[in-house]
């Protein structure tokens, strides 16, 4: 078993190939276990936009 490369975290999240993350890799998948992924938060701003 081995763990997830930064680079394979991002794709996972939906984040494109050419987004900067932290050259430190316990930093990059730190911060993208905290983020959003964009595709999620495309569809919840959609949301609300067409519910207002």
């Amino acid at each position: 078993m081995r763990m997830f490369s930064a680079q394979e975290c991002r794709a996972a999240m939906g984040f494109p190939a050419d987004y900067k993350l932290p050259t430190q890799h316990r930093l990059a998948v730190h911060m993208l276990g905290n983020a959003v992924c964009p595709p999620a938060a495309r569809d919840v701003i959609l949301a609300l936009k067409e519910a207002a």
